[in-house]
């Protein structure tokens, strides 16, 4: 994704109600050569009223809190994505619990950040907002993981922790070890040489803390129970914020964020919500950079038949 700031300065709205942490971001906004700060108001009502006015129309950024005075500003933001649907919106706010967090991002909300975050790291999100991401403190990622693991009985313990941070390419080459591939035919299929295997699997025995071929394969059939739940809860999150209108795109930088999910697994979750096979060829292009190649090999692993495949890429290069 690229994240270089457009050419055209951005406008930007705050709301806040405390005092001390408005002039914090307005001094951020005012600044930055980037950004001018178009408007920023401490309550609802007031925010409204400067809003109304038509020459008030043209806002980029919207930077929100949830817990104001007057109201809750899920309402606000549900508005403005309503009536300016060409705006990026931020949740900047202490409130960091499940379902204010769900919320905001199901109102329309593109990014969550808590306060306490630095100058610099603001100004990277805006960036990344204003650029098409969807910013997220790992905090908040970490309440968007809680929430759609509710009533489920996925075992966090040490093994699942070290298969869940396997790189996507290892979690590749650990699938083919645990089916008992050698070194030389992992490579013919991932299309790597034997060399760049044999690094992965050195990789993977110091991650799961392994000494053979045979323990890591244990280790990874015993996880698979875990996996299909980690998958159930990722699905859980693509379908809610497929609900709420969320692109492909920002979809899969949030499992990514949240879930560690990238390739194949991002391509069968978006896939499994009923994401067409044109979106997620072009949602995976802008945010991997992937290859058609290698976007390719990964639809090829759905469950669907091969010319089903090839019509939604061809149409996605219409």
């Amino acid at each position: 994704m690229n994240n270089e700031w457009p050419k055209e300065t951005l406008t930007v709205f705050i709301l806040e109600d405390d005092k001390p942490t408005r002039l914090r971001l307005c001094n951020i906004i005012n600044n930055d050569n980037h950004l001018m700060l178009a408007y920023s108001a401490e309550s609802l009502k007031e925010s409204r009223q400067w809003l109304i006015h038509p020459a008030h129309s043209h806002i980029d950024i919207f930077l929100i809190d949830l817990g104001l005075p007057d109201g809750y500003g899920t309402d606000f933001i549900n508005e403005i994505s309503q009536s300016h649907q060409h705006t990026k919106i931020m949740v900047i706010s202490r409130l960091g619990d499940e379902n204010s967090v769900i919320e905001a991002i199901k109102a329309g909300a593109k990014g969550y950040l808590l306060k306490d975050n630095d100058e610099m790291h603001i100004i990277d999100a805006i960036k990344q907002l204003a650029c098409g991401g969807s910013p997220i403190s790992p905090a908040i990622a970490g309440y968007i993981l809680d929430f759609f693991k509710k009533n489920t009985s996925y075992e966090n313990n040490d093994h699942a922790l070290a298969l869940h941070n396997l790189t996507a390419r290892e979690k590749d080459v650990l699938q083919y070890v645990a089916r008992g591939y050698s070194n030389k035919e992992i490579g013919q299929a991932l299309e790597i040489s034997p060399h760049t295997v044999a690094s992965h699997v050195k990789h993977i025995y110091q991650k799961l803390e392994v000494t053979s071929r045979s323990e890591a394969s244990s280790e990874y059939y015993s996880y698979q129970t875990g996996s299909d739940i980690l998958q159930k809860s990722a699905l859980q999150m693509t379908l809610a914020m497929k609900q709420a209108n969320k692109s492909a795109a920002q979809i899969i930088e949030l499992l990514e964020i949240t879930f560690q999910i990238t390739g194949s697994h991002s391509v069968k979750t978006l896939y499994q919500s009923g994401f067409a096979i044109k979106e997620i060829f072009i949602a995976m292009r802008q945010h991997f950079h992937s290859d058609d190649k290698q976007i390719t090999g990964y639809l090829s692993q759905l469950p669907i038949e091969y010319n089903l495949i090839l019509n939604g890429l061809l149409e996605s290069r219409e």
